[in-house]
């Protein structure tokens, strides 16, 4: 958890995202390790977890949830943390992080949109900046935490 004057971020813990892609996985199938809880590249996921609350000269890299949404969604994608379902549990671990900050993806959002937009990732599609301006454009607030 962070606070930054009134506002209190909370983020995402490690648990939190294994146990999201161990669900999807079990759910929707693929391929899960369990011995190293399916973690492909335990650097960089050691790595992203930092990432996303980084600052560079005392000034947030991730300035707002829809940033640090991004953030959560793109680290995960593009560098292959899991064995597999790395594309449903960046997109999860963004959303989950949105609704535990009091924010709710649009309802008229299918789950195909946000498929393609992991695919979109993947190839390098779009920009981190630019599934930030997605995620507030089609995001809403007020749910509770």
């Amino acid at each position: 958890m962070e606070k930054t004057g009134k506002e209190i971020i909370e983020y995402l813990s490690r648990k939190e995202i294994i146990e999201l892609n161990f669900k999807l996985i079990s759910h929707y199938g693929g391929v899960y390790f369990k011995g190293d809880v399916n973690i492909a590249n335990e650097n960089s996921f050691s790595y992203f977890l930092h990432a996303v609350k980084a600052t560079y000269f005392g000034k947030k890299l991730h300035l707002s949830p829809f940033y640090k949404a991004s953030a959560y969604a793109y680290y995960i994608i593009k560098n292959h943390i899991f064995h597999d379902g790395n594309k449903r549990t960046g997109m999860a671990s963004a959303i989950r992080f949105l609704e535990k900050n009091g924010y709710r993806i649009l309802p008229n959002i299918s789950s195909n949109v946000i498929e393609n937009l992991a695919l979109n990732i993947e190839k390098g599609d779009i920009s981190k900046v630019a599934l930030a301006r997605w995620f507030k454009k089609n995001t809403q607030c007020g749910i509770d935490k």
